[in-house]
């Protein structure tokens, strides 16, 4: 399945992800695209859709190129990317015929999201612009990679046996997910507490584990891949509100991310319709908190590592601009 042409996209997240290429600058090359609300965590875009906003134009930007898939990004929020145009503005920092490269993406909206996108590159204004999320993407070719493979006190895939199945609140309605429900709180009669619901006597609910394994994809049926492979990275249930309302006051939090890592480990198999997913969060220090994660194939081969740094911050804040 090609993710890089500009045909009308077949599955939900390819509509949702697409872009289109405006130009050359003399920064480099000029992409635009819609962020939509409906992949959001309350008002704003899930981070890990973002993050896919990004790496869909730099697939395009690479689609002639030796280096077709990305080895690894880093992305840096530095504001709330809001429901609505934005361009992408790649500029090669490492270039290479057959190895790797380095590029940095950043994804850029206008203050005033009614503002209408340039046409041409002779429209754009980077100065009227304000950049939301600054990436660096590492490409390389997998199917060329050669060498020897060692694993050493690496996590496993989680057992898919224990999962059941769960529907999401945000963005459920693209997704069927099973989760394991063992690490979640739980209430006097030890059902699990859902954790943006009322659960009645907060002073009765078990405190339950910051970390989650869980199986899904997409409900459509689309094909995981290295573009789908960010988002799966960071669909999840905030692990901090698994330790429960007691923990948190009964306060209703939100998680922004201020930054993610993910380092792609091998290809999907073809035919690939699910990820299996394990994530953990060892320290939560003044509400800041590092975020492991691992993708895997339904077979249990590593498709990807994440690593993230959030915070823990008032409900109210997701929806103030």
């Amino acid at each position: 399945m090609s993710l890089v042409k500009n045909s009308a996209p077949l599955y939900q997240f390819d509509e949702a992800t697409n872009s289109t290429f405006i130009g050359t600058t003399q920064a480099g090359s000029l992409y635009a695209g819609k962020a939509s609300a409906e992949w959001a965590i309350g008002s704003v875009p899930n981070v890990s859709y973002v993050v896919s906003l990004l790496l869909d134009s730099v697939l395009r930007h690479f689609d002639n190129r030796h280096q077709k898939h990305p080895v690894a990004l880093n992305c840096f929020f530095l504001g709330k990317t809001l429901a609505g145009p934005y361009v992408v503005e790649i500029t090669e920092l490492k270039k290479s015929r057959k190895g790797y490269c380095v590029c940095r993406a950043e994804l850029k909206q206008y203050k005033d999201l009614d503002t209408a996108l340039p046409r041409s590159v002779d429209e754009y204004d980077a100065q009227a612009m304000v950049t939301n999320v600054y990436g660096v993407f590492t490409m390389g070719n997998m199917h060329e990679e050669q060498g020897r493979t060692h694993y050493h006190k690496n996590k496993i895939a989680p057992s898919t046996d224990a999962m059941e199945p769960f529907q999401y609140v945000f963005m459920g309605d693209f997704i069927n997910a099973k989760v394991n429900m063992s690490t979640f709180p739980r209430d006097g009669n030890g059902e699990p507490v859902l954790v943006r619901g009322s659960h009645g006597g907060s002073d009765e609910v078990v405190d339950g584990q910051p970390e989650l394994s869980q199986c899904m994809g997409f409900r459509d049926e689309r094909p995981v891949d290295v573009k789908s492979i960010p988002y799966y990275c960071d669909m999840f249930i905030a692990m901090p509100l698994l330790l429960g309302p007691k923990f948190w006051n009964d306060n209703q939090i939100w998680c922004p991310t201020m930054q993610i890592e993910v380092q792609f480990k091998r290809l999907p198999p073809q035919g690939c319709k699910e990820i299996i997913g394990h994530f953990n969060v060892p320290h939560i220090i003044n509400n800041r908190f590092d975020l492991d994660g691992e993708i895997y194939d339904e077979n249990g081969e590593i498709l990807a590592v994440t690593k993230h740094q959030c915070l823990v911050v008032d409900w109210s804040r997701n929806t103030k601009l």
